[in-house]
């Protein structure tokens, strides 16, 4: 029997390659708590985790990463795997991402990132390198997707 690939050390060891400035993880494997070396800093600038990635780690992962520029994480998951469903932005925002250039976030079944006004001002303070920003989020159901699509119509205008 062919034993699987540890995907936890995988991305830990990938992280930190003295060399390494862009980083993505595609959908392999799930990634369960990895750790991270709290000392230890990363030279990546761009990670992209196609990924179902725990929001548990984030922090973790975010510490070891000072020179990143352009972060994407598609399904970002909370304690029950479905989603995010009660964080502060504000705190991981302000603590990690105040030098990000490129934010794409994307959700399943949560409406919590859905508030441009929020957006709007978290943005204004705390992020003034941003250039890019996307957020998306996936229904299964077509009358929620259909009142996420309402809400998002706020996030039309220019900050």
């Amino acid at each position: 029997m062919k034993k699987k690939p540890d995907f936890n050390s995988i991305l830990t060891y990938s992280i930190y390659l003295p060399k390494l400035h862009s980083l993505t993880v595609s959908p392999i494997d799930n990634i369960q708590n990895p750790s991270f070396y709290e000392d230890t800093q990363s030279s990546i600038e761009n990670l992209i985790i196609d990924n179902p990635f725990p929001y548990e780690s984030l922090n973790e992962l975010l510490s070891c990463l000072p020179k990143l520029c352009r972060l994407s994480i598609n399904y970002l998951m909370g304690p029950n795997y479905y989603g995010i469903v009660s964080i502060t932005a504000k705190e991981v925002i302000g603590t990690f991402l105040n030098s990000i250039e490129i934010l794409h976030i994307s959700t399943y079944e949560d409406a919590t990132y859905s508030h441009a006004e929020q957006w709007k001002q978290l943005i204004s303070s705390s992020m003034s390198n941003l250039r890019s920003f996307g957020i998306q989020n996936h229904y299964s159901e077509p009358t929620a997707s259909f009142w996420y699509i309402c809400i998002s119509s706020q996030f039309r205008s220019k900050f």
